[in-house]
């Protein structure tokens, strides 16, 4: 059994070696149903989990396609 999965990373994370880290984790993801997607313009881990407050689409688009 395979479950989608969407992945979110801050790629200038400062607690990380993003984009490294995230890269190879999600390289490393069984399911073939799964997105990688990258808030931008922040260092601050904490703006990743606002970022889905202010700006839902994405997570929608991809609950839209796997989850229905």
């Amino acid at each position: 059994m395979t479950v989608s999965y969407f992945m979110a990373q801050v790629p200038e994370d400062i607690w990380t070696d993003n984009p490294k880290d995230a890269q190879e984790i999600f390289n490393n993801i069984g399911s073939t149903e799964k997105e990688l997607f990258w808030i931008e313009d922040t260092n601050r881990t904490f703006d990743g989990y606002n970022y889905f407050g202010l700006y839902p689409e994405e997570m929608i688009g991809f609950f839209d396609k796997y989850m229905k």
